[in-house]
Order: C-alpha cells, then structure tokens, then sequence
C-alpha cells in the first residue's frame, strides 16, 4: 500500500506528515503569544475568521528552535479527536508517496519521551530518508 505524506525541513532535516491529517499549509505568519502556555505552543493567529493555536514542532519534538524565514510555513493539521492546530516548519518541500515496505518502524527508546513524537522512518523515491512524525502524539498533552 502507498501512502501519501507532506515533506518538510525542520534545521534541515527531511520530516513527513500523512498528508490526510494536513488541511492546508499557509505562509507564516507571527503567531499572538498567549499568557502561560506550554513552551512549544508559539500563540495564536486568525486564518480565515477562525482563531487557530500554533505550535513551534522543532520545540515540541525536541530540536533547538532558531528563527522563522521567509521560507517558514504554518501546516495546518486537524487530528483525529481534536481541534485544528498550526505546526510551524522551516520549508515545506512537496507531497511524496511512501509505500507501506519502505517504512521502517522506530524501536522504541523509553528513556526518552520525545520518541513517541516519530512513527518511523520512511525511504523516498530518491532515496533520501525522512523521519515519518506521529501527529496525534505530536498534538497530545
């Protein structure tokens, strides 16, 4: 089975979203910061009349946070069970079609908590690697 996944640099390393969790990406736009929230949860914006909480990823998964560009991007991901969010990336590269046998599932490491963040790591047609991010972990309190 083939699955498709939206491909992003996060400090230049290739990450990728199942795009059917993805509803939009939108230029970035300097999220309003919100009075005590979580480290990784960079404020709010309003997107089309609606109020939509953005998360910085590279915080919330574990990377050093540098400063956004004019490459920067907000991904637009509704969950499951939960309200639409903003992930904040570097560069949003494309869509590419992953088949089910070119993933690799992570063994995980219980002695850190930023593992469940990662569902696998997936083989492009080029033959980069991508690390294949949990979205429902990722927005999971």
């Amino acid at each position: 089975m083939e699955n498709q996944y939206v491909v992003i640099y996060l400090d230049g390393g290739l990450f990728a979203l199942d795009i059917g969790k993805v509803e939009s990406v939108v230029k970035y736009t300097k999220p309003n910061r919100v009075p005590f929230a979580k480290d990784y949860i960079k404020g709010l914006i309003n997107l089309r009349g609606e109020i939509l909480p953005v998360m910085s990823l590279k915080t919330r998964i574990g990377i050093k946070n540098v400063d956004e560009s004019n490459d920067s991007r907000i991904i637009v991901i509704k969950p499951e069970n939960g309200e639409q969010i903003g992930f904040i990336c570097d560069k949003v590269l494309g869509v590419e079609i992953i088949k089910d046998d070119d993933i690799d599932k992570l063994a995980v490491d219980t002695s850190n908590e930023n593992a469940r963040f990662f569902h696998g790591i997936g083989k492009l047609q080029n033959e980069n690697l991508v690390s294949i991010l949990n979205i429902e972990n990722i927005v999971k309190d």
